[in-house]
């Protein structure tokens, strides 16, 4: 059995990210020994001392660069991911050429263990690019020979996410005044987003590095069923507004939603037609590149996933914090 006693070194890919600088701190806070993988050593200084880690200069779609950062590891923890794609980066690049990449530099240096994320609703046939490409690397990993991992979080959230922060963000100075104090649902409402807290993922994939029951196994990390509307009503009320959700349907949805916003409510969320949202979002996404979402996430958020959790709280002792009761600690700085 692979000795992953503390003080081993664990490579971390996706280091300096969202998800990746909690894991990081997990994984030395446990005693291990952490390489990170980073485009420049001189933006992350404060980072790597904090953490006591070592340094490879690199990037998956550089092979050179990854070869040399597996040396002497004895495991891999693979979270590269990008959310939208700009210029070279595209899904396929980074998600299946950056994942086999990574694959074939731990094999060539004898690293035979590996923990991949991934992402709840991954599937063949998944109607966003984002989850085809995380399943084409799924496939990668299951065949690559080593002793894989997968993790597949629902939406993650924490302070820089890539959702509920902006949604935090869209109802405060300055951008509350860009919204007007509105806010759009999603058609009918019906979509579960199951919200986890990055450090939850985090324990997660420290638990897994250490449990040889992981090995061959896919798991799924989510938290409580909630609507995208339940979600904007949580953060509102940390936040200390006075949220009011409008109940009739468009277009005499936009009438009562003036008349709410006029009485004082903020924010107002208006349930728009799912055609309308698509294109909204495929035009900001053309337009700018600063759009807070684009089609292929709203094509995500669309999908009624249900991730199961089951496997993983036996196996990892996953129980993550259920974001009504975490989000001002998790998202609200005062």
């Amino acid at each position: 059995m692979l000795n992953m006693n503390a003080g081993n070194t664990i490579l971390v890919t996706g280091a300096t990210g969202f998800v990746g600088r909690q894991v990081v701190r997990e994984l030395a806070r446990s005693g291990h020994r952490v390489r990170v993988l980073v485009r420049n050593s001189g933006n992350v200084a404060g980072f790597v001392r904090e953490n006591d880690a070592e340094v490879a200069e690199g990037n998956i779609l550089d092979t050179a660069s990854l070869q040399r950062a597996c040396q002497g590891v004895v495991a891999v923890v693979h979270l590269v991911g990008i959310i939208r794609e700009k210029g070279k980066q595209t899904y396929a690049r980074v998600h299946v050429e950056g994942t086999r990449n990574v694959l074939a530099a731990a094999q060539a240096n004898g690293v035979t263990r590996l923990l991949h994320m991934s992402a709840a609703g991954t599937r063949p046939m998944a109607p966003s690019r984002y989850h085809q490409t995380k399943w084409e690397a799924e496939e990668l990993v299951r065949s690559s020979g080593l002793k894989w991992t997968i993790l597949r979080p629902s939406l993650i959230y924490g302070v820089g996410d890539h959702f509920a922060s902006i949604l935090v963000q869209l109802m405060r100075p300055p951008l509350n005044f860009l919204t007007a104090g509105f806010l759009p649902g999603l058609g009918d409402e019906q979509t579960s987003l199951q919200p986890v807290s990055v450090q939850s993922v985090a324990r997660a994939f420290q638990s897994a590095l250490a449990n040889p029951l992981a090995i061959g196994k896919t798991y799924e990390l989510a938290g409580e069923e909630l609507s995208l509307r339940e979600m904007i009503l949580i953060i509102a009320g940390a936040l200390g507004l006075r949220p009011k959700v409008v109940e009739a349907q468009f277009p005499g949805s936009l009438a009562v939603a003036l008349w709410y916003r006029l009485a004082g409510y903020r924010p107002v969320i208006v349930s728009l037609p799912m055609p309308l949202i698509k294109v909204a979002a495929g035009l900001m996404e053309v337009l700018s590149t600063l759009s807070p979402v684009n089609l292929d996430q709203i094509l995500m958020l669309e999908e009624n996933q249900q991730a199961d959790s089951t496997t993983a709280r036996e196996d990892l002792g996953f129980n993550p914090e259920k974001f009504s009761k975490a989000v001002r600690a998790a998202l609200v700085k005062n």
